[in-house]
């Protein structure tokens, strides 16, 4: 087994010197897109004071984000898991935040808020979704035999919940925290992008980019991805280490079934989930005392969509850039999906081509994504390509964490099973591995969904100059904030569509019908 170890590390090391090799070539061919990797690291090491100056100040503020979004997806997942109306009643408050555009809340933020604030609280927000619905997933995915156990012994509900649901969701849980603190550190660079900070990594990007310095964008790509990855690694290490000292026993029958407490009718509930996202922003806008013309409220926004002089003219713009939006949408979180699950079944059948994939697989999803846009534009073009390449580049690596997790974690006692009748890596993956991460797929695509949005959404900013990202760019320029929030509230609209699809979809796909 050590020699087994030692021979996949020598190849993955092996692919990586290839890589490598690969882009000098390409760097000292005059190719102005893809710098020599000699000359990124020359660079690096001449300006190392400035990368480090400013990777301090973005991980003062990324770290206490993730802590809060963490800290508060955790509580969240447990008041969730006991008191399931309370997920119901939060639900769309949620998706709001799993869905809310970074680049429109990262100016709005720093408008409202001073200091470090405005990036801490992006990165908080980002973080949150990822922690709540993998320790939510973990706390739920209990054999609900070992619940009975515990009640026929009299054991209440916070029994169950300390004795099995916590030791259970651990794995998850980590899986969730590798998968939100790259998501943190971008919530920070988007933080510093909209609050024109003087210092981070994300002021240090905007300079790079005006001076079309490749090599510095490459520089700053790699110094964010090593941080990404380090904390990535670091939290899937311990839940790899966890799942190898805790194997499973048993196998659940049944996923379990939550059973809503009398009294509360689902009409009463979804009503009330529908309208505490709107209570929450009208109330922060008055606490906050924000302009109305600067940050309007939703009776605002249909006043100015329905019965402004110019309703019409915004409608139809809308309505044109949705129709250019949507299926770059759809065909970037159908890709990033899908590769996600090519990587993570190759992963699980042949974990010697994941350790060769994954490093680059890594590097690709944590470089910021416009220090990418000038190799993709050369690439792919201005047009749609380039849109659903970003799509692809932004979802993928969180959909295959997700997946890795759920095909990794099959019940050891079913995989010897089907090895003791002669089957296959690839029988055992099709009997037991997929069917048992099918929860894990559609969760993937519901974290992804969101990503794809805004993936596409910057890509018609920076590069297409269609679709609402465009008109949200072109709106802001005007000074028409009723159009941005408009198209905010729209996107947000347009991805809880989505998110409840899915989740229709998973709950009729999924043992037990739960969400």
């Amino acid at each position: 087994m050590i020699a087994q170890g030692r021979s996949r590390q020598f190849l993955a090391l092996i692919a990586i010197f290839l890589l490598v090799g690969l882009c000098q070539i390409i760097g000292q061919s005059g190719h102005s897109l893809v710098p020599a990797p000699l000359a990124v690291l020359r660079q690096l090491i001449t300006d190392w004071p400035l990368y480090r100056i400013h990777a301090a100040a973005t991980l003062h503020r990324a770290l206490p984000g993730f802590a809060i979004g963490a800290f508060t997806g955790f509580a969240a997942a447990a008041l969730f898991c006991l008191a399931p109306r309370a997920e119901d009643v939060a639900r769309e408050t949620n998706i709001v935040i799993l869905t809310m555009p970074a680049i429109v809340l990262s100016p709005l933020l720093a408008l409202c808020f001073s200091g470090n604030t405005p990036q801490i609280l992006l990165a908080a927000l980002l973080s949150y979704f990822p922690c709540m619905a993998a320790t939510l997933q973990g706390l739920r995915g209990i054999d609900p035999r070992w619940a009975d156990v515990i009640a026929s012994y009299g054991g209440s509900p916070l029994a169950v919940f300390a004795h099995v649901r916590m030791r259970a969701c651990l794995t998850v849980a980590l899986s969730g925290l590798a998968m939100a603190f790259p998501v943190a550190m971008t919530g920070a660079v988007l933080g510093e992008f909209g609050a024109g900070t003087d210092d981070g990594m994300g002021a240090f990007l905007l300079t790079a980019l005006g001076q079309a310095d490749s090599a510095r964008l490459w520089g700053i790509g790699l110094v964010l991805s090593f941080f990404s990855l380090a904390g990535h690694a670091v939290f899937a290490s311990f839940g790899r280490t966890l799942a190898h000292s805790e194997r499973p026993v048993t196998m659940a029958i049944d996923e379990e079934v939550f059973e809503r407490a009398p009294g509360w009718t689902p009409r009463i509930a979804r009503l009330i989930s529908i309208g505490l996202p709107l209570i929450l922003w009208i109330g922060g806008l008055h606490a906050l005392r924000l302009n109305p013309i600067v940050a309007p409220g939703p009776l605002h926004i249909a006043r100015a969509l329905f019965f402004d002089p110019d309703a019409g003219d915004r409608r139809a713009a809308i309505a044109h850039a949705l129709e250019q939006t949507l299926p770059l949408v759809g065909l970037g979180l159908i890709g990033g999906t899908g590769v996600a699950c090519l990587l993570a079944a190759v992963e699980a059948m042949t974990p010697v081509v994941a350790r060769i994939v994954f490093p680059a697989a890594l590097l690709a999803q944590n470089m910021p994504v416009i220090a990418l846009v000038p190799l993709i534009i050369g690439i792919a073009g201005r047009g749609q390509a380039s849109a659903v390449t970003i799509a692809v580049l932004v979802t993928f690596f969180p959909a295959y964490v997700m997946i890795s997790h759920g095909l990794r974690h099959a019940p050891r006692p079913a995989l010897d099973l089907v090895e003791a009748y002669g089957g296959s890596a690839a029988r055992a993956f099709w009997l037991v591995r997929l069917p048992g991460a099918r929860a894990s797929v559609f969760t993937a695509m519901k974290l992804a969904m969101p990503q794809a949005l805004l993936g596409v959404m910057v890509a018609e900013w920076l590069v297409t100059g269609t679709g609402l990202g465009n008109l949200m760019n072109e709106a802001r320029g005007e000074l028409d904030e009723d159009t941005v929030w408009a198209c905010a509230a729209l996107s947000m609209a347009l991805s809880a569509a989505i998110y409840h699809l899915l989740d229709g979809v998973s709950a009729r796909s999924t043992p037990g019908g739960t969400r």
